[in-house]
């Protein structure tokens, strides 16, 4: 239903003409992106966040969960016969089951990092700094610096948390050199070239190594949806620029 809908709506939005100006290609820019999430509003059901659902949860992770239980079973109904190979498997998709949450944490964490806006680092501030929810302590460890990294020439040690965040900003934002080391009147390189036309197998060449469920943008479009889309996308593209 999405892609039926999708493909008549391109064919209104997109007129069969080159994209040569930049306000063209904005403006194709915007039009499609107003397309794509007004059908995220008309065709798509939207689910209801569980209040104990684990985000970082993949159906990976699910299919691994089935496999562990089902060989949990069996190993317990050989728990007599210590040498039966049911034991080696069991633990083998238990190691691996274990294993791929911790990377699907890692590259959740990751995503939420790389795709978070101005407003999300507070969120990301207050993961980071609030009670570690396992029992143990979050905390920024005790910092050297070096004579070279020391505002007073000498080593030293940041202990407190004021010390830390005194050496952690200077580090991080470093201030303004009050002598600039660019010569006079340099003379910067023009800019490079835009050569030749972007062409669709360029486009799809872009699409196909997206992430597909990596965490979405300002304009709330996952990767998925360009993914399954395109081919139609593909089409519009050719005709908008015959």
């Amino acid at each position: 239903m999405f892609r039926v809908e999708l493909e008549a709506r391109l064919g209104d939005i997109l007129a069969p003409h080159l994209l040569s100006t930049k306000v063209q290609l904005m403006s194709a820019v915007d039009g499609l992106t107003e397309v794509i999430q007004d059908m995220f509003r008309t065709t798509v059901p939207i689910s209801k966040q569980l209040p104990h659902a684990k985000r970082w949860w993949n159906d990976e992770l699910a299919r691994l969960k089935r496999e562990k239980n089902k060989l949990s079973s069996a190993s317990f109904k050989y728990s007599a016969i210590l040498d039966h190979p049911m034991h080696e498997q069991h633990r083998e998709i238990r190691n691996s089951y274990g294993d791929t949450i911790l990377h699907a944490k890692q590259d959740h964490w990751r995503d939420f990092l790389e795709s978070s806006s101005y407003e999300n680092l507070w969120i990301a501030n207050k993961y980071i700094s609030g009670p570690g929810s396992d029992g143990s302590k979050t905390r920024i460890p005790m910092l050297k610096l070096m004579a070279m990294e020391s505002a007073s020439g000498s080593p030293r040690e940041a202990a407190t948390n004021g010390d830390k965040s005194e050496v952690l900003a200077r580090l991080m934002f470093p201030r303004k050199p009050q002598v600039s080391h660019v010569p006079p009147q340099f003379a910067y390189s023009p800019s490079f070239p835009i050569w030749g036309e972007i062409t669709p197998r360029q486009i799809g060449c872009h699409i196909t190594r997206l992430s597909p469920y990596k965490a979405t943008g300002t304009d709330d479009i996952p990767n998925i949806v360009l993914i399954q889309s395109a081919d139609l996308l593909m089409l519009s593209f050719c005709r908008s620029t015959e």
